[in-house]
């Protein structure tokens, strides 16, 4: 009997009834700025208790004033978000409804902009007013300062530079830091050649603003002279930093003549030429077994000026030979040095 009672009661409630929620809510909005593309995209979740059908739409308002601390705002833009695709929304029928306030509209216009979004359904029931912010303003560039880099170099080292870069929007709006190099010679090399922050090849701390790179020489390049060095950063903005230019000598001298096959009697003279940077004094020598290990030289002239560019070097009575070559090194630093490409003949 007991039991039968308490199923009677439950049977009953109070009176009340809970009315169904037939309101649409929305559950999150979003403002966000691309800097990239200079535009604003507004979104906004809404859910409808009568599914996606029953809303009737969504509305917005855009505001813009001047400063975070501005007493005053102005209407920029108002209209209607909507769920129907691209362009103006990503994804149809997802319940984010979306609107692109594209370059034209914003351009230059900085400042601080506020969207409120509410949502109708074919009732005439509404949502609340939900309000989101965001600042607009244009992208700074980044900025880069020299830590490290050699003076002059010979051929054959590494050389090493560190640079430090900095970006307004934060570290991780560095795309990337290259350079160029401009040869003694004029070309041009493009910036193909990457800086690393990531703590590998040289570089000694990841994502510490310092960018580092590792770059080997030719130890047989016939280049001399001046090496410089351009180095950029550049955002995933596109901005690019102020041009870093370093000059890097590297001394050296390489033959121009001769470099190839010849024969060369006693009493011809052999017009021996050059160019050099960064040296003032020349030895001059020649081998007869260039096929040597190691050949072995005899001196030509030991205190010839670098600037004066040729020797006139006449034929002595020597010994035949088909494996004749002529080295040129610097008096002061005899690592630095070129020798003539191919053999040449001495005969009678």
């Amino acid at each position: 009997l007991i039991i039968c009672m308490i199923l009677s009661f439950s049977c009953f409630n109070n009176g009340v009834e809970e009315p169904d929620k037939t309101d649409p809510v929305i559950e999150n909005v979003n403002l966000d700025y691309s800097q990239l593309a200079k535009s604003l995209f507004i979104s906004a979740k809404v859910i409808d208790p009568q599914g996606w059908e029953d809303i009737d739409s969504v509305s917005f308002y855009l505001y813009r004033r001047d400063s975070a601390s501005a007493a005053t705002e102005t209407l920029f833009l108002y209209g209607n978000l909507n769920d129907d695709g691209p362009p103006q929304d990503i994804i149809k029928k997802d319940d984010v409804y979306s609107y692109l306030v594209d370059s034209s509209m914003i351009a230059d216009n900085e400042g601080f902009y506020r969207v409120t979004v509410q949502a109708f359904d074919s009732s005439g029931n509404t949502s609340d007013i939900v309000s989101e912010t965001e600042e607009v303003k244009q992208n700074s560039p980044p900025v880069i300062y020299l830590l490290e880099a050699p003076d002059s170099f010979e051929k054959g080292d590494t050389l090493i530079f560190r640079v430090r870069a900095t970006d307004p929007q934060g570290i991780s709006d560095i795309r990337s830091i290259t350079y160029t190099i401009k040869l003694p010679d004029g070309e041009i090399k493009p910036d193909y050649w990457f800086l690393r922050d990531d703590g590998k090849f040289g570089d000694k701390d990841s994502l510490d603003g310092i960018y580092t790179v590792q770059q080997p020489t030719n130890t047989e390049s016939k280049l001399q002279g001046l090496f410089t060095f351009y180095f950029v950063a550049k955002d995933y903005c596109g901005a690019s930093s102020d041009t870093i230019t370093v000059p890097v000598t590297n001394p050296g001298v390489t033959i121009i003549h001769p470099n190839e096959s010849d024969t060369l009697h006693y009493g011809n003279t052999l017009t021996i030429e050059w160019e050099s940077a960064y040296i003032s004094k020349l030895k001059l020598e020649y081998t007869m077994n260039s096929n040597g290990s190691p050949p072995s030289f005899e001196s030509i002239a030991d205190n010839v000026s670098a600037s004066k560019g040729s020797y006139d070097w006449i034929i002595p009575p020597v010994r035949s030979s088909d494996f004749c070559k002529i080295r040129v090194s610097d008096k002061q630093q005899s690592s630095r040095y070129d020798l003539s490409d191919n053999p040449f003949s001495i005969e009678p």
